[in-house]
């Protein structure tokens, strides 16, 4: 990096540091300071300097202490957004994408007439039920922004199914929170993010909205896009990971938990992104590396196996489409087979046509 690179770095790395401490009481310790200068490749004086200016008091020893996203809005801006949002995403993906475009709890609040909270304060049952009064009030209607709205009540009847459903949504606007300090800490360089200094201030940051340690420190090491020998561990940690069966697993680091299983019924917690080839712990919507959308993995089977069904029936368009579902949710799966059948099939129906363009010419 050229100097200019260096401290618009630094400058980057001073406004994530001034989130944890305010501005009457900053401080920070020499050598801290050194660490950053190092990691950065400046010198210390100038570190120094530039902390000063920002109002950092440099001192010898260790100390740092350290508007929900749900928003009503313009209808007119709403819409323009969903327009965007269905064009430019799968059905499949919508419960990793649905907070980008709108709040469920804004959108029940303005259909209701209440405020947000008091909607965010219903049962989990009861959402249910409001969104599937709405969507089968909306019926067929052909209206452009009618059809969008009933997406959103068709996908909400789904997010709010049961309770986990529900909290996995509400994590999905949670880490909206944090859009923001996440990004910032993703672009820094690795020998900041492994300093305990400054992970630890960035992981008091992320349990403001995620209240646990393990999941902040999970969050953490999530937008930070470490390798598995450089992320971020307490001291003698304690990962506790719940199994799908109900059971609570411990493990002494997180690097063990990747490789290990549940106590009880033997299921591998995490399993790799078909993607990165990152470890993701089974359960999560997407992958904290690249994004991709994991519970896609689940439908796999079903598009393969409905691709095969069309090509039985000699459905092309349709035995294409389903390929092309399985490749978007599986792009390691190895499907060569099933393609080189739907090619066959395209194959044998174009001869068809032939036929029966030279029996045509024949009669005429």
């Amino acid at each position: 990096m050229d100097e200019s690179q260096q401290m618009a770095q630094l400058e980057k790395l001073i406004r994530l540091l001034n989130r944890f401490q305010p501005e009457e009481d900053r401080s920070i310790t020499v050598p801290v300071t050194k660490q950053i200068a190092k990691a950065l490749g400046m010198k210390f004086q100038t570190v120094q300097n530039k902390l000063k200016e920002e109002k950092y008091t440099i001192i010898s020893w260790t100390s740092l202490e350290s508007n929900f996203f749900a928003q009503t809005g313009d209808l007119d801006k709403l819409f323009q957004n969903l327009q965007i949002f269905f064009k430019s995403n799968p059905r499949d993906q919508y419960s990793s994408q649905m907070a980008n475009v709108w709040d469920l709890y804004s959108y029940l609040a303005r259909m209701n007439n209440k405020t947000v909270a008091q909607v965010q304060m219903m049962d989990t049952q009861k959402l249910r039920n409001a969104f599937d009064v709405l969507r089968q009030s909306h019926g067929i209607a052909n209206a452009l922004p009618m059809r969008y709205f009933r997406e959103i009540e068709i996908i909400a009847v789904a997010f709010f199914k049961d309770d986990e459903s529900r909290r996995k949504y509400d994590n999905v606007l949670k880490r909206k929170q944090l859009d923001g300090i996440l990004s910032e800490i993703a672009e820094l360089p690795d020998g900041i993010k492994t300093n305990r200094y400054f992970a630890e201030g960035c992981i008091r940051e992320i349990q403001k909205v995620f209240p646990d340690e393990d999941a902040a420190i999970f969050v953490y090491n999530s937008c930070g896009k470490l390798p598995p020998e450089s992320i971020y561990e307490k001291e003698s940690t304690d990962i506790k990971l719940m199994c799908s069966c109900g059971t609570l697993n411990r493990f002494p680091s997180m690097k063990q938990a990747h490789q290990g299983k549940c106590s009880n019924c033997g299921t591998a917690l995490f399993m790799k992104c078909p993607k990165c080839g990152k470890p993701v712990l089974n359960g999560v919507a997407s992958c904290g590396n690249c994004g991709f959308f994991m519970a896609g993995l689940q439908m796999f089977d079903s598009h393969v196996r409905k691709c095969e069904e069309a090509i039985k029936l000699q459905k092309l368009s349709e035995a294409k489409a389903e390929l092309e579902a399985a490749r978007a949710c599986n792009p390691s799966a190895d499907i060569k087979s099933l393609e080189m059948q739907v090619r066959a099939l395209e194959g044998v129906l174009e001869r068809k046509m032939q036929q029966i363009e030279t029996a045509f010419g024949m009669v005429i």
